[in-house]
């Protein structure tokens, strides 16, 4: 049996925390190959998120973290909003503006994972969710 490369999986815990066992970090160590994949082949990546990804940092806006919040609340707008302290019509209004902006079609639930795991993979490790841009930055 060949060992388990080091991978983000085991970086979740921090200093004095007990060791990860297997089952504590098995769907990790799977995400984390499979964010691998997406960095060894770009192919495979959504080019809407690429674009998404890169209006944000080219114009300030907080689409990503708008689509991480509300896929990582499972399409709930009230739990997700208030991760990211806005009010449910502006998020809305941000969900909207993705599809429309990236053609990003957040109702496949393929899109929807493939988004999430490309968006996650790029967000803090930590999985926090930065707080919204200002009003009008989108």
């Amino acid at each position: 049996m060949s060992a388990i490369p080091p991978s983000t999986a085991t970086r979740v815990r921090g200093p004095g925390r007990p060791v990860a066992t297997t089952s504590d970090v098995r769907h990790r160590i799977l995400l984390d190959r499979l964010g691998d994949e997406l960095e060894r082949d770009a192919w495979l990546r959504l080019p809407e998120v690429d674009a998404l990804r890169a209006h944000d940092r080219a114009q300030g806006t907080d689409y990503a973290n708008t689509a991480i919040a509300w896929l990582d609340a499972t399409g709930d707008i009230a739990s997700a909003a208030a991760r990211l302290k806005l009010h449910p019509n502006t998020l809305r209004h941000r969900l909207r503006r993705i599809r429309e902006l990236f053609h990003l079609e957040l109702d496949d639930p393929d899109v929807r994972l493939a988004a999430w795991l490309e968006l996650r993979r790029a967000a803090p490790a930590d999985g926090s969710v930065r707080r919204a841009a200002e009003p009008g930055r989108g």
